[in-house]
């Protein structure tokens, strides 16, 4: 009798400290339930609309609730308990704990975690995030530690369906409390151990932990966005803002990237294109029609994740506004191809995932990354990442073909787009005077046509500049030119990798460029023969007409 008195003692005291948890004052001591609803009621009144936004956001927070239990980060049993305890559950973050949400952890070398998805609510008197921006950014949660989930439950089923697989090793089962789960998934290195890592994951109300070799440890931890020392820091949220502009400003909003990517993207992806060039000019009509009708293969492609960098801004945390204007312009010229090579991937009858993988490298895959190159990139180097995905690329193209028929294929294509057409074009001006005055990167990096005393400049595509480029500058070196090769590296990196300069910082044009007056590959800006004549008038072959215009307009050196 004791015992079970102690027993019901202590159930009664874990009841009463249940009501004091779920009649706590969630704004602060002064602000009652009772004075809150009265507050709601005053403004439903004034505001009959609200009611239907009201009914609408509930579906919307029930439905990231659904896909906890969808994707196992909870139990249906825990699903059912939250919507019978919170009927009108509304996730909130307060200006403090949005502060501490987008600080660097620390430690992050030995340990990554998911962020989690359900926290409990503890009570404030400080300001609430705007619902829109809190809901965009516990979407991106849900979403995300769902996905990281379901994976990592994949290599638990592999394991347990397979008794040969060494790899994966299942360490302990933990069932787990209402007040246990959280939606976390944590990854940990192991220092000494024979398996490289633990990764951890949510079933049915069991929080399962599994040893991994290092291969796989390293691929699940590179999934999982880890920040640096500089996230959520005055510094960092500048430098990040800075690179944001200057990227907008040099890509997204400027009209001339929207031709000069489009011609080089479509002739790239002649050569890259797995299969053939009449298929993909084919498909590459097809393409842009699906596109502007939301056609079936588009719906295809989105649903996959291919158009989820112009929706999902992941350095912020948040859904984002769809882009309008040039940056929809921009964004429509970069997906063409893409979709093009998804249709002729899904007609040759491979899976989702192969034409998904085909789609993201007929051009250059800017979503192969490092963790070193992501940081560096976002911070401090504009565009370092794309240059050396397409310097990857190049080289994975020639150097490491999945086959000889694929590499022959691909020679094939390059001969054809890229050294022929730069073939034509040395043999048609290569003795003429204005064309020997123009520099070897002008050459090499447009085709040519002669319009009065003046030429006319079309880009090239990234591989035909380079691989055009070895053949041209081989012309004129059997002709007896000595400097025939100078700068060919230095030309041909910039043209592969689809930045100027990959290792260039963000502030190098105003603490190098400007003060030294030279360019990024060592030249001068502004020649001395320039120099010495009025601003209107420094313009020769190589400055733009768009830039030659403006000069007129403006009164300023084209190109500053």
């Amino acid at each position: 009798l004791d015992k079970q008195y102690k027993k019901g003692e202590i159930s009664a005291k874990q009841y009463e400290a249940f009501v004091e948890e779920m009649n706590k004052p969630v704004f602060g001591k002064e602000i009652t339930r009772t004075v809150s609803e009265s507050k709601v009621a005053e403004i439903e009144k004034n505001n009959p609309e609200f009611i239907k936004y009201r009914d609408e956001l509930r579906k919307y927070i029930d439905a990231l609730l659904q896909y906890r239990a969808d994707t196992n980060l909870i139990s249906q049993e825990q699903l059912d308990f939250m919507r019978e305890l919170y009927p009108n559950y509304v996730p909130t973050f307060r200006e403090t704990q949005w502060e501490e949400n987008t600080k660097s952890p620390t430690g992050l070398s030995k340990r990554a975690v998911v962020e989690k998805t359900i926290k409990k609510a503890t009570g404030s008197e400080s300001n609430i995030i705007d619902i829109g921006k809190a809901l965009s950014h516990q979407t991106m949660q849900v979403v995300s530690a769902g996905k990281y989930n379901m994976l990592i439950k994949s290599l638990h089923d592999a394991t347990i369906s397979n008794e040969g697989v060494t790899e994966i090793a299942i360490k302990g089962r933990e069932n787990i409390t209402f007040d246990d789960f959280d939606g976390e998934i944590d990854i940990t290195s192991l220092e000494e151990s024979s398996k490289a890592g633990e990764i951890t994951y949510y079933e049915n109300g069991e929080k399962i932990t599994l040893e991994v070799e290092k291969g796989i440890y390293e691929g699940i931890r590179s999934l999982v966005y880890e920040k640096s020392f500089l996230d959520g820091t005055g510094v960092g949220t500048t430098m990040a803002g800075a690179m944001r502009l200057f990227k907008k400003v040099t890509t997204e909003w400027s009209p001339t990237f929207i031709v000069r990517n489009f011609l080089r993207d479509f002739q790239d992806a002649l050569i890259y294109t797995r299969y053939g060039g009449k298929t993909f000019l084919k498909n590459y009509a097809r393409a842009w029609k699906d596109i502007r009708n939301d056609g079936k293969y588009f719906q295809e492609f989105k649903a996959a994740g291919g158009f989820a960098s112009s929706i999902f801004d992941y350095d912020s945390g948040i859904i984002t506004k769809k882009e309008s204007g040039f940056a929809r312009a921009n964004r429509f010229i970069e997906l063409v191809p893409r979709v093009a090579e998804f249709i002729s991937s899904r007609e040759a009858g491979n899976s989702m995932d192969k034409a998904m993988l085909d789609a993201h490298d007929v051009t250059v895959n800017f979503g192969r990354t490092g963790k070193v190159t992501k940081q560096l990139n976002r911070y401090l180097i504009p565009y370092l990442n794309p240059a050396i995905q397409g310097f990857s690329k190049t080289i994975r193209t020639f150097v490491q073909p999945e086959s000889f028929r694929a590499w022959a294929l691909t020679v094939g294509r390059a001969v054809a787009f890229a050294i022929v057409p730069a073939v034509l074009n040395e043999l048609m001006y290569g003795d003429e005077e204005e064309y020997e005055m123009l520099n070897n990167e002008t050459k090499e990096n447009y085709y040519l046509f002669k319009v009065g005393k003046h030429f006319v400049k079309f880009p090239k595509g990234r591989v035909s500049s380079a691989v055009g480029g070895i053949v041209t500058r081989s012309m004129r070196a059997a002709k007896g030119d000595e400097d025939a090769f100078e700068g060919y590296m230095s030309n041909a990196m910039s043209q592969v990798t689809p930045s100027d300069n990959m290792f260039r910082t963000i502030l190098s044009p105003l603490v190098r460029d400007v003060p030294t007056n030279t360019t990024w590959y060592g030249g001068q800006i502004e020649s001395r023969r320039l120099q010495s004549l009025p601003i209107s008038a420094r313009i020769d072959n190589d400055t733009s007409s768009i830039a030659a215009f403006m000069s007129k307009i403006v009164n300023v050196l084209p190109g500053i």
